[in-house]
Order: C-alpha cells, then structure tokens, then sequence
C-alpha cells in the first residue's frame, strides 16, 4: 500500500535482456528442481538466496561455503572454462572465439546484476584474453589492481561493500599465496596439494574480513572448500544446461535436472557433515580496523619474502622494521591499556529495554533484551545476537528480566537459544503470555539457574563489582497485570566508586514506595524508568537518586514517549540527557572514578 507508481520508461537492451533472461532461468529451475534445491541452483547461478531456507543458509555458513550461493569470480571461472572447452569443439577461429567468449561474460555479468566479484572476473578475464588477443604476456596482480581501479572509478563508495572487500582481498591470496603453500606442501600428491594451497590461500585472505563483517569465522572451510567447488563446478554447468534445454524442452531438461538434482544433494550433505563437526566454526570479537590492517601488512610481508625480485633487500628490510614496530606497539597498547573498566551499552532496540554491562574478568550481565509487540521484526536475532557477537561475548553470567513485556522480554529468547546463560532473575510475574512461556520453556530446557528476586537480594561479583535489588518490595502475587510496569526488578549497579540505577518500567506508585531506599538511591547515572513516560520520574524520586547523567531507552512510539514533562525535570537540574532514538546506542564507560560516554549514531 506505500508503493505508488509513478511513471514508467523504456530501459535499454541489455538491462531488458537481463531480466527476461533472470526470469527464464528461475522458472525453468523452479519448473525442472524441487525445492529447496531449486533455491539452492537459483543462488548458484545468479546468487538469489531470499527462497533458501534459513536452516540451510546456516548450514553453508558454518562449512564456511556460503560463497558457493554468491555469484562471484568462481561462477564466472567455471562459466568461461566451460564455454571454451564448447567453443573448442566447434573449432572457431581462435579471435572469433574469444570475442564470443568476453560478449557472453559481459551479458553473465549484467544478469547478475554486475556484482563486484563478477564484474572484478569478468574484467580481469577480458584483460587476459585481450593479451591474448594482441599477445601479450598475462600479469594477473595488474589485471586485479586494474579491475579494481576501474569499478573504483565508476562508483567510489563501493570500496566500503563487504563484497568488493571479500573478493578482491581473496582474489590476491589466491594469486600470490598458492604458489607459496603449493612449494609448503610439496610433498603431498597433486591432486590434494592444488586445491588445498588454493583454499588455505583464500582462508588466510578472508580470515580477518570474515571476523569483523561476520564475527563468525569457518575453521573447516578450508577442507570444506576441496570438496564442495568442484560439486558446485559440475551443479553450475548443469544448471545451464538445463536452461537452454528448457528453452526447447522441459522434459529433456527435466533429464539433465535429475543429475544435477544427485549433485546438489551431495553438497548439501556434505555441508551438514561439516557444519556438525566440533569447532567447524568459531564466534570472534570484531577486530578492529587497526589489526586487520597489520594482518594484511603481515601478509604481504611474508609474500615480498618468498617473490625476492619484487623490492630490493634495503626495502624489504624498512619493511620488516615497519611491520614489526606497528607489532610491538599493539602489544604495549594491549599490556598498558586498562583492563579494569566498566562498560554499560545501552543497546539501541527501538521502543524497548536492553542493557549489556560488560564488568572485567570478562563478567557479562544483559539486562532485558528489547522487542517489537506491533511488529513481526525480531529484535533479537537481527540486533541483541549480532550486537553480543561483535563484542566476543560467548557467555552470559546473569541474565535480567525486569518484567514480562514484550518489549523488554521478546529479545531475550534468542540469546537464551544461543548463548550458555550462567543464571536468570526475573521478576516471577504470573503471566499467559506465548512469550514468556517460551522464556521458562528455555530455562527448564537448557537446566539454567533460575531465581526469583526480591527487593534486598544482593549479588557480589568480585571486591569492586556489585549488584543490589530495590525492587519488587512485595511478592509477585501482590501485583495485577495491569500494574507489571512497578514490579520491575530494580537494580543498582555498584562498580568502585561508581554506581548506576536500572529501573526498568517502574512508574510513580512504584518511586514513592522506593523512597524507603533513602541514601542507596543515589546514583551518578539513572536509567530512566518506562522510556521516560508522563507517569515517571517524579520529583521526588529525582532529587533522591541525583544523577548527574539521564539515559532514555525509546524509539518510534504512539506513546508519546519520552514526555516533555520528563524531560523539562531532568533539564531543570541541570542532568545530561542522552537518548537511544536520537544517539543510537549508548556506552558509558568507567573506570570506578570517571566516566566516558560514547555515542554510536554520531560517533562521539
């Protein structure tokens, strides 16, 4: 209902041809191929994988060959291979040959779409048969820089896709890191030393990439790779094969689609072995630009060190030097930075709570975890996991539900899935809800701790590290649903001499009959209860607890959240007031003295 036509044009030749030939190719496939085979060739041959179950995209990520449903320069390897062994046979003219061969890359290239790994082969490959052409001895390094200069030129901001990164980045190790690993495994038969040079080479270049785009790197890819791309050679040949039968018959075509059918389900089954193998994968930390970029100066170090011809003794020398000196400072930076901060992220969820304290001696403690009750969108899964990965977090030490909400409790699902939780507090709310059945559900399931707070508990995680309940002062049973938002746990966050108040989605009943706290309210930063409605944040409240700084978790909202009322108190006291809706996520961080507060939506 939001899309509304407003005009129409006729588009070029190429452009027409494209579609009508992306749109053969998905009927004949869907026609000839169950699914989710047919899928899994569509990704294949023009690299759509919006119909490829989710289950089955993880699978292939885990075995670390996801690029195998990514059009890339392998596709168009295997295409230009196979087109001239079939032109061969023909026995064309050797020019005529190879410009036919450069027009058909060109229209691969632009039914897919020109993604940056096709179009990055497709150039280099009409480089190499122009050299042909005019006889010219092949420099596959300037026909990559050249490639890249070119696509460079017709779209700069291309350089921050991770795609143009990956394929270029791999595209280089494989050029100038096989030879190496082939000579390193010398002794092994051919047959395994290629592919295996070949695919330890690409590894070695998408490691760090890998890392930082995915937090999620494949250990077992690169025996995975061995087996999986000569299947995915044959499925693609087979794939286009039956293309253009189809276009004549689909019962012939059903024929070649019945072999590839065997095909395609092998590499599926391989992929499963794999992807269940121990330590087929591992989470990482996103590394940070500064590391990556000493990786690849490591990287092309040790290639100038085997091709000696390239620079001279002296440079590589200054090199060596460079290398090393950029070494020895992240390790001093890593020793002498301090190691005993405190960080709180205020996560940006939209309308909704989630609070990841990351303590030292790597105690990690989520508090809520945000959702989205009028919407279908998953919180969890697209934010709360991502944002926990990226940060190398593997384990949850205590896991907070203030109060049942959806959009305090939907994101936590996920996490309970993924992630080895230590122990889980919740407010023991009586509540029906489909949601927070599942919630128990995974608790029981998974055998993980759970206790009931009470206003009082304390939890003590080291000498420096402290957490204390204010709220809920009576049991669960005293309070209706209607009035859920003031049994909200309550936490303050005691770090040195530094403290935080959580507070969940507490509303004025709840602050006045917290006054009983007194002095333990006091706090440098307040978490302002209920996405900094009408209904809290009292006056009262606020000169008990005395922040200095105001974080607002909310997003887009018909609530009308935060309230101007709110607001005004918080600026009539001259509070900092920092909000997720308009600062993105939040992360304040301490050393028990101090704090540093940084936004991510302007980076400050």
């Amino acid at each position: 209902k939001d899309i509304r036509k407003i005009g129409e044009n006729d588009s070029n030749f190429l452009v027409s041809f494209s579609l009508s030939a992306r749109d053969k190719i998905n009927e004949i496939t869907k026609k000839t191929l169950p699914p989710p085979y047919n899928y899994l060739l569509v990704g294949m041959l023009l690299g759509e994988r919006g119909f490829i179950p989710p289950y089955l995209k993880e699978v292939f990520t885990e075995a670390g060959i996801m690029h195998i449903l990514a059009v890339s320069g392998l596709h168009v390897g295997i295409i230009a291979m196979a087109l001239l062994a079939f032109l061969s046979i023909l026995r064309l003219p050797k020019k005529l040959k190879l410009l036919i061969l450069i027009l058909i890359l060109i229209m691969y290239a632009s039914i897919t779409g020109f993604r940056p790994s096709v179009l990055r082969a497709t150039i280099m490959f009409i480089l190499l048969i122009g050299g042909k052409l005019i006889n010219r001895s092949r420099n596959l390094n300037i026909s990559l820089f050249f490639a890249a200069f070119l696509i460079l030129l017709s779209n700069p901001l291309i350089l921050y896709d991770a795609g143009f990164l990956l394929s270029f980045i791999v595209t280089f190790s494989i050029i100038n890191l096989s030879p190496i690993l082939q000579g390193l495994f010398s002794k092994m038969v051919v047959w395994i030393k290629n592919p295996l040079a070949v695919s330890t080479a690409a590894w070695i270049g998408i490691f760090p990439l890998s890392a930082y785009f995915f937090t999620k790197v494949s250990i077992i890819s690169i025996v995975s790779n061995i087996f999986i791309i000569p299947l995915t050679g044959i499925a693609v040949i087979l794939g286009f094969a039956t293309f253009f039968i189809g276009l004549v018959s689909i019962s012939l075509a059903g024929i070649i689609a019945n072999i590839n059918y065997l095909v395609l389900n092998l590499i599926t089954l391989i992929a499963k072995s794999f992807s269940s193998l121990p330590f087929a994968f591992i989470y990482v930390a996103q590394p940070s630009i500064i590391v990556i970029i000493l990786y690849y100066l490591m990287v092309f170090f040790i290639i100038e060190m085997f091709y000696k011809k390239t620079l001279s003794q002296k440079i590589k020398k200054k090199a060596a030097l460079i290398v090393l000196a950029i070494t020895l400072l992240i390790i001093i930076v890593q020793v002498f930075y301090p190691v005993d901060n405190l960080k709180v992220n205020f996560i940006n969820v939209g309308e909704g709570d989630c609070i990841l304290i990351e303590a030292p001696n790597k105690i990690n403690i989520l508090i809520d975890g945000g959702g989205t009750p009028q919407s279908d969108f998953d919180v969890g899964s697209k934010i709360v996991v991502p944002y926990l990965r990226r940060k190398g977090i593997n384990e949850i030490d205590l896991l907070i539900l203030t109060h049942p909400h959806l959009d305090h409790l939907e994101g936590l699902l996920p996490v309970l899935m993924e992630f080895k939780v230590d122990m889980v507090l919740d407010s023991g709310l009586p509540c029906d809800s489909s949601e927070y059945k599942e919630f128990i559900s995974l608790i029981l399931k998974k055998g993980i701790p759970y206790h009931k707070a009470k206003a009082g508990d304390n939890f003590i995680f080291s000498n420096n590290l402290e957490i204390f309940l204010l709220n809920p002062l009576y049991d669960s049973d005293f309070y209706e649903e209607s009035d859920f938002n003031n049994a909200s746990i309550v936490v303050k966050l005691f770090y040195k001499n530094a403290d935080f108040l959580f507070t969940g989605d507490i509303e004025e009943t709840a602050e006045k009959r917290l006054l009983v706290w007194q002095n333990i309210l006091q706090s440098d930063i307040l978490k302002v209860g209920h996405h900094g409605s009408t209904s809290s944040t009292n006056l009262q409240f606020l000169d008990k607890v005395n922040p200095s700084i105001a974080v607002i978790t909310v997003g887009k909202n018909h609530f009308g959240h935060p309230s101007q009322k709110t607001i005004e108190r918080l600026e009539d006291k001259n509070i900092q007031i920092y909000r997720t809706d308009e600062d993105g996520t939040i992360i304040i961080r301490t050393n028990g003295q101090e704090y540093w507060i940084r936004t991510l939506r302007e980076d400050n």
